[in-house]
C-alpha cells in the first residue's frame, strides 16, 4: 500500500479531499460516467492479434466474458446508477452489437483513506491552532507547540526557517573546512557528497534547505492538485526540485494570513 503527502490550502480539507477518494461503490456528485468503448476495442484487437479464425471471437463475445465491464443493457434501458450499474455498464444496439461501454469512477482519484500529520507546523508561542479537523483524522502523537492544521498567521515560519538556515550554514561551514559532519541532521541536501553540495555557494545551499523545509511534492488548492510534475521540463532533477520548492514557498508567502493550511498524508 502506497501513499503520498499533500498540503491542503484553504478551508474545509474534508471537502477538498473528497473528489479524489477512490470509488468504492458509494455514489455521490463526484462520480462520473467514463466512455471506455474505444479503449475496450483496442484491448480486444490486441487480444485477437495472431489468432486464427477458428480461435478468435467476436467483440460482443469478448465483452460478455468480461463481467467486470458491467451489466449488459438493452436498447432504451436506463442505467441504474445507484445500484446495479454503479460501476458501469455495456449497451447493445438493435442489431445486438455493442454500442457503448461506460465505466463509473471518480476521475483523478488517488486515496482510500487520509489523515493529518500531527507535528508539521510549529506554532507561534502561546498560540492555539484554529482548525476544524476531526480528531479521528489526526495521525501520530501530538506535541505541544506543533500541529498539522493551522492558519498561516499561527505558524511560526520565522522560527522554523531560521532554525534550518542556521543548521544549513553550520553544515556548509564544517564541510568547507573539511571537518567531521553531524551524524543526524534535518537538512534535505545533507545526504549529498561533500564535493557535490560544496558546488553550491553557501547562500544558495542555505536557501535550498530552507525551501525544502516544506518537503511536499504536491498541494491541493481550490479543489485542484498542483504538483511537481509541472516542473518536468527542467534539465535535471536537482534544478526541478529546487524550482518546485522555491515556487511552493513563494506561493505560501503570498497567501493571506487567515489561510488555513493542513498537512495530510494519503493511503491508496
Amino acid at each position: 500500500m502506497g501513499g503520498r503527502a499533500f498540503i491542503v490550502i484553504g478551508p474545509d480539507a474534508e471537502e477538498q479531499m473528497e473528489p479524489f477518494r477512490s470509488f468504492d461503490g458509494y455514489v455521490d456528485k463526484h462520480v462520473r460516467s467514463i466512455d471506455i468503448l474505444q479503449e475496450t476495442l483496442e484491448d480486444f484487437a490486441d487480444s485477437q492479434s495472431g489468432l486464427s479464425p477458428a480461435t478468435s471471437m467476436s467483440f460482443e463475445s469478448y465483452v460478455r466474458e468480461r463481467r467486470s465491464l458491467g451489466r449488459i443493457l438493452k436498447p432504451g434501458e436506463t442505467p441504474d446508477f445507484l445500484d446495479k450499474d454503479r460501476f458501469g455498464w455495456v449497451r447493445l444496439d438493435e442489431a445486438g452489437k455493442v454500442s457503448e461501454i461506460f465505466h463509473r469512477d471518480r476521475p483523478y482519484s488517488f486515496w482510500v483513506n487520509w489523515g493529518v500529520l500531527a507535528t508539521s507546523w510549529m506554532l507561534k508561542p502561546g498560540i492555539a491552532a484554529t482548525s476544524t479537523i476531526a480528531s479521528d483524522r489526526i495521525s501520530g502523537s501530538s506535541t505541544p507547540g506543533y500541529t498539522g492544521s493551522a492558519l498561516k498567521r499561527e505558524i511560526d515560519w520565522k522560527k522554523m526557517r531560521g532554525d534550518i538556515a542556521e543548521e544549513a550554514g553550520e553544515y556548509w561551514d564544517l564541510s568547507a573546512a573539511g571537518m567531521p559532519l553531524p551524524t543526524h541532521t534535518r537538512l534535505s541536501y545533507a545526504g549529498l557528497s561533500r564535493n557535490i553540495f560544496l558546488q553550491y555557494p553557501r547562500e544558495k545551499f542555505v536557501q535550498v534547505n530552507v525551501d525544502m523545509l516544506i518537503n511536499r511534492s504536491a498541494l491541493i488548492m481550490n479543489g485542484k492538485v498542483i504538483d511537481d510534475q509541472d516542473f518536468n521540463g527542467w534539465g535535471n532533477i536537482a534544478s526541478k526540485n529546487e524550482a518546485w520548492y522555491r515556487y511552493l514557498n513563494e506561493l505560501i508567502d503570498s497567501l493571506p494570513d487567515d489561510t488555513l493550511m493542513t498537512d495530510v498524508y494519503t493511503r491508496d
